[in-house]
């Protein structure tokens, strides 16, 4: 019953994590059900895995970064903020 109830009650915070997680490796069969079922009735979060999926083809066609511009970004990151 616990596992009919996740299906039909994941909260999109939830179903954000899933995807994201699914782009690293397979869901389990339950998180694929709760994932699919919650999609059914979500525009947002097909949009945000439309987004996902479109960020992913993106970030595998890109230009690999030259070592001076992860120099800038580490130390952009590292600065603290006022």
């Amino acid at each position: 019953m616990k596992n009919v109830w996740r299906i039909l009650t994941l909260p999109c915070e939830e179903a954000a994590r899933l995807m994201s997680d699914e782009r690293d490796a397979p869901l389990s069969r339950l998180d694929r059900m709760a994932l699919r079922a919650h999609l059914l009735s979500c525009r947002s979060c097909k949009r945000f895995r439309r987004h996902l999926r479109v960020i992913s083809i993106a970030a595998k066609s890109a230009e690999p970064m030259s070592e001076d511009a992860r120099e800038r970004i580490s130390r952009a990151v590292s600065e603290p903020e006022d």
